[in-house]
Parts: C-alpha cells; structure tokens; sequence
C-alpha cells in the first residue's frame, strides 16, 4: 500500500503524460485550457487522468 501512495504522490511533467497517453494534441491543449495549465506543469497521474475525464465529459459551446 506504502509503494501505491508513493506512485500516487508522484509528480510528472504534463507533456510526460500526453505522450504516455497517447493524447491528440487537441485535446491535449483542450486539458491545459480548462485547467489553466501551462506546458511544464507537474501533476500527478491520476489529477492528470480526472482532468481528461471532466473535459472530455464537458459540454462543447459553440
């Protein structure tokens, strides 16, 4: 349980990310948008993967 906190605690460079998702770069900026970020913002793997939840589940305005 100890190592899972750890991995859970573990910050990654968003881009990291993007690549090891195999995100589109649209969504991609579409994430950093909704979420303020800015390229080099460190996160970890699961506030990564709930912000491409909520975005992916918000609505699009036109």
């Amino acid at each position: 349980m100890a190592k899972q906190d750890a991995k859970e605690l573990e910050l990654f460079n968003i881009e990291e990310l993007r690549e090891k998702s195999g995100l589109k770069e649209a969504v991609y900026q579409g994430v950093k948008a909704s979420q303020g970020w800015t390229s080099g913002k460190m996160v970890t793997e699961t506030e990564f993967q709930e912000a491409l939840k909520k975005f992916l589940k918000s609505p699009m305005k036109g």
